[in-house]
């Protein structure tokens, strides 16, 4: 649709439309009464009865005056037409004027027409209002009385005619119902909910915010009431997806109506609904009420003797992915295996497919490895056994991640694949999150250079009311291309940001000195590193920050020669030898490739070589082009320290596979490694 202004006639053109009528009026008069607009110029130049001394001094006394010389029916026709709005099915205006005979009904609409008060449209079986204006005069122009009595009667006639019964349908009639006779209005509640629904479930999340907000507010008695709380569950869920942070405190007080009304299942509605949503799973943010929530939900639950019901695996599901950032993993996992056992022993499916996925979700430290990648293999069969159906946006971002993690990055291509721009265009964080995994998999196979272009992109992150501190979503993808291509200066800008925030996120201290170390700054890298100890190494909280934190600690430590954070880090390292460090979708290598480098360090090569051997696998067999390049780097490496003879066809390899990736950091260190090797 397109709006176009239509400026005011000068007197010319009203002299020119006087003359092409045949109308009486005065041009000049005309045009000095109209100032020359449009709508009122054409509505004067057919009022012929009126005397020209005498014409109306606005549009709304130019449509009075020719109300007034309508008949009874005509009248009538005209005040259904503008209750019903300014165009109107021809049969509904027929059905609301029951009373007058198809003859009479026909010549009344006539009359309106000659009056230009209405268009008549046969081909569409439609009647229109000739100007929004001339609707606006007739509407307000009503006493209240006679104005609800026609949105009764034109409601009425909607219903009869079955146009009520479809989206926009419903919202019509809670609209006129809610301004009809007191009698009707009650029923203006039913179609707004309905409307609700409707527009929920074609994604019209705004419409729907307002259709159920206006139920709510229609919907009597006050106070606790069934109906009430679900319609406060319907509205908090619309308000979710709409990002607007009051589907907080809505479904909050939705679980507490249906407690107080003990309606178990309308609290555990409640209570499942008010979740993590989108962008708030990448960040640090643990909501205690929420929390408080879900354990009220598992006590009413027991209480009940539902214990053991597939609603108690959802609450404890749920409650383990609240608690990320808010309860030791430990806690977590003993949560997931009980909501894994009771959703296996209630045989309800989907259940237990939520749960897996929140097992993908909160246990993502390497601890947890053996459990996390179980349910991944648990949830693979269980889409594979139902290839009709499609995964959730939500779901799909989960099954990509870990699939980058385990080295599966076409499967994982195709997983995120499946997320289409129809769930993606009205929800910005969706979007920008489908679009953060995308570059996960393009990193992790090596497509630096593409990387590096789409880069740009993330960095509009969309805005969300819980946000503190945005370049800190950022870094993870930045550290993650920067450890590959380019340098990390752009960190290093950062230092004020981040070294304020060094006691909230423990990855911050350590990607920052491998940002120094990085750009030749050893000084303040070391600095930063010499605050480590073993005690305060060993002190970093096992969370999902713990192995991104572990990795980066690793290389800055190795990188500049601290013993004291190599050895400590090594120890804590060593058992998850075989993991994929990452955070969110970002790939750091295997954990092996880490384990040589440090060794390196610490002047072991016979073990530093050992994991290299491994890391070098593990790079090649997963897919991760960029740091099966970096382990090449670090081959050539140990090289210059047990075999300088073999260094330089290390470095050559090194550098075939860097140029390859588009590793132009890599390239970087085997320059400054040649560079020293010559000497």
């Amino acid at each position: 649709m397109q709006r176009i202004d239509l400026g005011a006639f000068d007197l010319a053109q009203v002299a020119d439309l006087v003359e092409t009528s045949g109308s009486p009026h005065d041009p000049v008069v005309l045009y000095e009464r109209t100032g020359g607009l449009p709508f009122f110029v054409s509505s004067l130049l057919t009022a012929y009865e009126l005397d020209t001394e005498h014409l109306p001094s606005s549009v709304a006394e130019s449509v009075a005056d020719r109300v007034r010389l309508l008949g009874p029916v005509a009248k009538e026709l005209l005040t259904l037409g503008v209750v019903a709005g300014l165009l109107i099915p021809r049969s509904v205006l027929r059905a609301a004027a029951s009373n007058v005979d198809d003859e009479m009904f026909a010549a009344s609409l006539d009359e309106l027409s000659r009056a230009r008060l209405i268009t008549q449209y046969d081909a569409r079986n439609e009647v229109a209002i000739r100007h929004a204006l001339v609707r606006d005069a007739v509407y307000y122009g009503m006493t209240d009385g006679s104005r609800a009595q026609n949105h009764s009667r034109v409601a009425r006639a909607f219903e009869e005619y079955g146009l009520g019964h479809e989206p926009d349908g419903y919202a019509r009639l809670a609209y006129h119902l809610s301004r009809g006779l007191d009698a009707d209005r009650s029923r203006a509640v039913d179609y707004s909910i309905r409307a609700g629904s409707a527009a929920f479930a074609i994604g019209a999340y705004e419409d729907a915010v307002r259709l159920f907000q206006a139920a709510a507010d229609r919907l009597t008695p006050r106070g606790d009431s069934t109906q009430r709380c679900r319609l406060l569950i319907d509205l908090g869920r619309a308000q979710r997806q709409a990002r607007d942070p009051e589907f907080r405190p809505t479904l909050l007080e939705a679980a507490r109506m249906s407690h107080r009304l003990g309606d178990i299942d309308l609290q555990i509605a409640a209570t499942l609904a008010n979740n993590m949503h989108g962008i708030l799973y990448v960040q640090i943010f643990a909501d205690h009420e929420r929390i408080d929530s879900l354990y009220r939900a598992l006590r009413t639950l027991e209480s009940s003797g539902r214990i053991d019901s597939s609603a108690t695996a959802r609450v404890l599901a749920q409650l383990a992915v609240e608690l990320m950032w808010a309860a030791d993993h430990h806690v977590r996992r003993d949560l997931l295996l009980r909501a894994i056992e009771i959703a296996r022993a209630t045989g309800d499916a989907a259940a237990l497919r939520e749960v897996h996925l929140a097992v993908l979700v909160a246990l993502r430290t390497p601890h947890m490895a053996d459990l996390h990648h179980s349910s991944y293999l648990e949830l693979v069969q269980i889409l594979d056994a139902s290839p009709g159906r499609t995964q959730e946006p939500l779901a799909a971002l989960w099954m990509a991640r870990t699939q980058i993690e385990v080295g599966e990055l076409a499967r994982a291509r195709r997983t995120i694949g499946a997320v289409s721009p129809a769930h993606t265009s009205r929800d910005a964080e969706l979007a920008w999150l489908v679009s953060s995994t995308r570059f996960g998999v393009e990193l992790a196979t090596g497509r630096l250079e593409l990387c590096e272009r789409d880069l740009v992109a993330l960095t509009a992150i969309p805005v969300y009311p819980l946000e503190t501190y945005s370049f800190g979503r950022m870094l993870a993808f930045v550290c993650g291309l920067r450890a590959l291509r380019g340098d990390m200066r752009e960190i290093v800008d950062a230092a004020d940001d981040l070294s304020a925030r060094f006691d909230v996120v423990s990855s911050y201290r350590p990607i920052l000195a491998l940002a120094y170390a990085d750009i030749g700054n050893i000084e303040a890298a070391a600095q930063l590193l010499n605050w480590y100890d073993r005690p305060r190494v060993e002190a970093i909280e096992v969370d999902h920050a713990w192995p991104s934190a572990m990795g980066v600690l690793a290389r800055a430590a190795a990188s500049i020669g601290n013993t004291v954070v190599c050895k400590a880090v090594y120890d804590l390292l060593r058992p998850h030898a075989d993991i994929t460090v990452s955070a969110v979708s970002i790939v750091y290598g295997v954990t092996h490739h880490h384990l040589a480098h440090l060794s390196i360090a610490l002047g072991e090569y016979e073990r530093a070589q050992l994991h290299l051997d491994d890391a070098l696998t593990a790079h090649r067999t997963r897919g991760y082009a960029g740091w099966y390049a970096e382990s090449l780097y670090l081959a050539a490496l140990l090289a210059t320290k047990v075999a300088p003879s073999a260094s330089k066809e290390l470095i050559d390899e090194a550098r075939r596979a860097a140029v390859d990736t588009g590793a132009t950091a890599v390239t970087r260190r085997l320059d400054m490694l040649s560079s020293v090797d010559d000497r």
